[in-house]
């Protein structure tokens, strides 16, 4: 019977991969709940929020965003939103790094 050759200090390795498995799992788990709790908050508020992606364009419509800009939240999803709010004006501030 031939005995497998390892790196030193490997002798543990199935076992590290378990719990370092169990780790990441754990941590995925944590997100997911934190993801959820957010969605719930994000629609159950009362005022509408959208979110928008880098190049103005609607990812996502939570709350009643949709009903208080008398549109369907599919309708938004994927549009530019200086096309469809070109009347809309916002004073944004970013300190960014």
């Amino acid at each position: 019977m031939s005995k497998e050759i390892l790196p030193p200090g490997s002798e543990n390795l199935d076992e590290f991969s378990i719990l370092n498995y169990r780790s990441k799992y754990r941590n995925l788990l944590a997100g997911k709940k934190h993801l959820s709790q957010l969605d719930f908050t994000l629609n159950n508020i009362s005022d509408g929020i959208i979110s928008l992606n880098t190049e103005w364009r609607i990812t996502y419509v939570y709350g009643n965003a949709a009903e208080i800009l008398d549109r369907t939240a599919t309708n938004l999803i994927g549009k530019h939103f200086w096309t469809e709010f070109p009347d809309v004006s916002l004073n944004i501030s970013y300190d960014g790094p």
